[in-house]
C-alpha cells in the first residue's frame, strides 16, 4: 500500500441539516468548486459529509509543499463555508492510503483514513489540525499546539495585517486601536470574512438553541483563535465587531456587504 500525503475534512452538523431541510446542494456546490480539483498532483474523493484529498506519492518526498497546499485546500473550502456559518473540521496527516477504480466501484481504505476518522474525533474544535509529526513541516501557517496528536492550523493569515503581528512593526502588544487603514491595505477582502468567521464562532458560543457540546466546540475554537491574536479577538468583541474600530480610513460596509455575495471574493 502507498504511503501518501492526507488530508481528511468532515463536515459538522450534517446529519441536523439534512433533519431540518437545510441546502445541502449549497454546501456540494462549494465544495464542486474548490481550487482542489483543478490541481493534476492530488485527487478528491467526497461521500456524505466527508471530503478526502491525497496527494501522489512524490508529495512524500516535498513534505512541506504538501502541508502547505493540503492547508490551502482546507482554506479554500474554510472561505466558501463562511457566509453560509458552517463549519469542518480538517486533519493533515501521512499514512497508507490507497485508491483503486474498479470494474463497477471506487474502492479507497488505508491506515490514513482510519488514522484521520480516530484522531478528528479527539478534537472538540473546528478548523484544520496538522498531524503533530508533520508540524515542523508547516512553514507557511503558524500552528498551536490541540494535543499530543496534532496542531491547530491557523488558516486565516489576513488577521496578522489587523494587529501587525505579521508585518514589519513586529510585535502587537503596545499596539492601539484603530490602526491606520493604509496598513491594512490589498487585505480587506480577506479580513471581512475572517472578522465574520470570529463573530460566528462567539455568536455560536452563546448561542442556548444549540446544545452544550456544540457551544464548546465554539468556544474551544474561539480560544484557539485568541492563543493566536489575543488583543484582536478581545478587541472585536468589546466593540462588537465594528471593523470602523480597528482601521480607519476603509468602506467596512463595503466590504463586509459583498460576504455570501458574487462580489465576495469567496462568494
Amino acid at each position: 500500500m502507498q504511503t501518501r500525503m492526507f488530508l481528511y475534512i468532515d463536515l459538522l452538523g450534517f446529519s441536523d441539516m439534512i433533519k431540518t431541510g437545510y441546502p445541502v446542494g449549497d454546501i456540494y456546490a462549494h465544495i464542486d468548486a474548490l481550487n482542489v480539483h483543478r490541481d493534476n498532483d492530488f485527487t478528491c474523493i467526497v461521500f456524505s459529509d466527508t471530503i478526502l484529498v491525497y496527494g501522489k506519492e512524490f508529495w512524500s518526498e516535498n513534505k512541506a509543499q504538501a502541508v502547505m497546499w493540503l492547508a490551502e485546500f482546507a482554506q479554500d473550502l474554510f472561505y466558501r463555508l463562511i457566509p453560509l456559518n458552517k463549519h469542518f473540521r480538517a486533519f493533515i496527516t501521512e499514512g497508507e492510503f490507497e485508491h483503486q477504480k474498479m470494474k463497477n466501484i471506487e474502492a479507497y481504505y488505508g491506515k490514513a483514513l482510519v488514522d484521520c476518522y480516530e484522531a478528528e474525533k479527539q478534537v472538540n474544535a473546528m478548523g484544520v489540525f496538522l498531524d503533530s509529526s508533520l508540524v515542523r513541516y508547516s512553514d507557511i501557517f503558524r500552528t498551536t499546539p490541540y494535543n499530543d496528536r496534532c496542531s491547530l492550523v491557523h488558516v486565516m493569515q489576513a488577521l496578522g495585517a489587523l494587529d501587525l503581528s505579521s508585518t514589519i512593526f513586529g510585535s502587537t502588544e503596545n499596539i492601539t486601536f484603530p490602526i491606520p487603514g493604509e496598513l491594512v491595505d490589498g487585505w480587506e477582502f480577506r479580513i471581512s470574512y475572517e472578522v465574520r468567521y470570529i463573530e460566528n464562532l462567539y455568536k455560536g458560543s452563546l448561542d442556548d438553541s444549540a446544545g452544550p457540546k456544540v457551544r464548546q466546540k465554539f468556544e474551544n475554537t474561539l480560544e484557539l483563535l485568541r492563543t493566536r491574536h489575543p488583543l484582536l479577538v478581545d478587541t472585536l468583541i468589546a466593540k462588537k465587531f465594528d471593523l470602523d474600530e480597528l482601521a480607519t480610513g476603509i468602506d467596512w460596509a463595503d466590504w463586509n456587504g459583498r460576504i455570501g455575495t458574487e462580489r465576495g471574493y469567496f462568494g
